[in-house]
Parts: structure tokens; C-alpha cells; sequence
């Protein structure tokens, strides 16, 4: 059985984190294009470290026959790393300090970027400087998104990726509105023996200008974090269908039809041997809501009243027989019946 959600929604697999030989990485432009398409990737973003040189290699020529990419770069600094996505012209960078990436940020809003925080507690200096985020940041409202899960098996490597988790649902609970994202800092292809992940991103429509769907998708919030199959939940809240992003009222009954797509992308991720369990909703400071039992690759119904703050659902299951979440949502937001919507 399979769960779909609005007609004009596709959840798409997209890779937001990739490099090239224009910076650190092994793949020309065209090799990282064609083994995006050998791995079901629907998008790409080209984020190579302080240049945008290979953005001139990209055609549209080339995004048809592979995949079609949202143009990018990986600012690449002594503090941190910070991924920028579309913006209509060039921020600089370079004299960015330790408290100044507040002005930096807005620079790069106003010129119509995404910002998006790199694996912020990746392992920094000496190892990698500046692979950790020490930036201050005061203007997190700004913020698009945070690279929560990165590397193979994320969900296993709770030190850089659950303090990423703890950050980001921090800044959740003290009501910034913040999507999730997996990076795969895709450098060069290798042999893959344990899962990886991507972000699910809903975009509308047909593929037409899909990288600008991408990125209103991500603005929005509506992006969900998987180590490979695509969650699916299907939310309705006040007569309405949901999307992660969305805002409901306090109090409103919310019901869930959730599940793990068995079929989609399969062949990237079945060989490593899930086995969904459960599902469960988790709220401000990482509360339980509610929880369901699986049965394996099924849909299965939770039903909650919204509690005051934001919501997401979390999968967890057996991967490589290892006991760990699977995939999550990005929030779904929450106002008393005071505030406007």
C-alpha cells in the first residue's frame, strides 16, 4: 500500500553539499552530474569551497542530460563553514570575523540566497580549521537551514550529528523557524558500505525550473532528512493538508498518515537492510507527542493535538541491524490561538 500526499507535490531526493576538482573534490562538473543521476538524485546544489568557478562549466545542455543543479558556494572561513545557494550577486566574505557574519548573512538575503550553516560541530581546528562553527550568530531568523546529519550512517555518529540535532532543536524551541538538511560534502565517488542519506525536499509541479522550486521548497521548510528512503507523512490540521513548514493552531487535532516508502531509490539503500519500527512525533525539547509501532513498510495512523511550539516526526527502525532513527521531518510550526497565523 502507498500513502500520497497533494497531486502537485513530488518530495524529491536532492544532494545539497557537493564539491568539485575547482576546489577539494575529485569529480569534474560533468562526472559529479552523471553519478547524481546514477544515484536516483533528482538535484544537486554545486557548493565548491570559496569559488563559483565551476558554475561556468554548467549548461543547459548539461543539467538535461544528467541533473539540474542550483548554483552555490561553500564560503570556506577560519569560524566556519557556510553554504550559499542562488544568490543574485557576489558576498564577500574574505573580511568576515568572528562576530560579523550577523551583516554577512543579511547581505546575502537580501541578494535573494539560501543560508545554510555547514556540519557545525564537524571536527574543526587543527584536524580541519574552521569545519567546526564557532561564528556568533544572533540573527538565526535568517537562517534557511542547518545541516543536521552529514557523513555515512549519520545516524550513528551522535557526536558531530546529534550536537547538530541538539543545536538545531534548540534554536526550535526558542521559536526560530529552521529547516533541516543531510550533506553528504560530496567530494568524490567511493565505495559505499554503510547507507548515506539525502534531503527530500516538496517541490510543485513539473520538473520545469525545478532548481528555483528547490530553493522556494527549502525557504519554506519543507524538507525531510533520511539516511536513504523517503519518509512519508501525510498531515491534515484544521481541514487542511500540511506540509513541513506550515503553521497550525494550538490545540487543533493534527492526524498523521505515515510510513517508509519501500520503493522509491530502493536500489541506493535496500542492500543495507532496513527495517522501519516506529514513528513518533517529538515536540518542544525534544518531547514524545505521540508514537506508533510499524509494520515494516506500511502506513500506519497517529493521532495528537498540537502542543504550542513546532513538531516534526521522527522514523527509527534497524539499518545494518543497528538499532537508530531512519529518517525526520523538518518542523511543522505551532501558535496559540492569540498569534496571528
Amino acid at each position: 500500500m502507498r500513502l500520497s500526499g497533494p497531486k502537485d507535490i513530488e518530495w524529491i531526493a536532492a544532494e545539497l553539499h557537493c564539491h568539485t576538482v575547482h576546489s577539494d573534490g575529485r569529480f569534474t562538473v560533468e562526472s559529479l552530474l552523471e553519478c547524481a543521476k546514477r544515484y536516483d538524485l533528482s538535484l544537486i546544489a554545486l557548493t565548491d569551497h570559496n569559488t563559483a568557478a565551476g558554475v561556468t562549466e554548467l549548461s543547459p545542455a548539461l543539467e538535461s542530460k544528467y541533473v539540474p543543479v542550483i548554483r552555490g558556494i561553500e564560503w570556506t572561513a577560519y569560524y566556519g563553514h557556510m553554504l550559499v545557494l542562488d544568490a543574485d550577486r557576489f558576498v564577500d566574505w574574505r573580511d568576515v570575523t568572528k562576530d560579523g557574519m550577523d551583516e554577512k548573512i543579511r547581505e546575502v538575503k537580501e541578494n535573494g540566497g539560501l543560508v545554510g550553516i555547514a556540519h557545525p560541530f564537524s571536527v574543526g581546528s587543527p584536524i580541519c580549521t574552521g569545519c567546526c562553527w564557532e561564528y556568533t550568530v544572533s540573527r538565526w531568523d535568517l537562517v534557511d537551514y542547518i545541516e543536521v546529519w552529514s557523513v555515512g550512517f549519520p545516524s550513528i555518529h551522535r557526536g558531530r550529528n546529534q550536537r547538530a540535532v541538539d543545536m538545531w532543536q534548540s534554536l526550535l524551541d526558542e521559536g526560530y523557524h529552521i529547516a533541516a538538511s543531510y550533506g553528504k560534502d560530496w567530494h568524490f565517488e567511493v565505495d559505499e558500505k554503510e547507507p548515506w542519506g539525502c534531503t527530500y525536499i516538496a517541490v510543485n509541479g513539473s520538473d520545469s525550473d525545478l532548481p528555483h522550486k528547490v530553493k522556494d521548497a527549502i525557504r519554506m521548510g519543507r524538507t525531510m532528512v533520511s539516511m536513504g528512503p523517503r519518509p512519508v507523512v501525510v498531515a491534515h490540521a484544521e481541514g487542511m493538508e500540511i506540509l513541513p513548514g506550515d503553521t497550525v493552531r494550538e490545540g487543533s487535532d493534527v492526524s498523521l498518515s505515515v510510513m517508509i516508502d519501500g520503493d522509491y531509490r530502493s536500489e541506493q539503500w535496500s542492500k543495507y537492510g532496513f527495517v522501519p519500527e516506529s514513528a513518533k512525533v517529538i515536540g518542544r525539547f525534544g518531547a514524545v507527542i505521540a508514537k506508533i509501532d510499524l509494520d515494516g513498510f506500511n502506513p500506519a495512523e497517529i493521532v495528537f493535538k498540537a502542543k504550542k511550539g513546532h513538531f516534526r516526526v521522527v522514523f527509527s527502525g534497524y539499518v545494518m541491524d543497528k538499532d537508530c532513527e531512519i529518517a525526520f521531518t523538518s518542523p511543522y510550526y505551532v501558535n496559540s490561538s492569540e498569534e496571528k497565523q
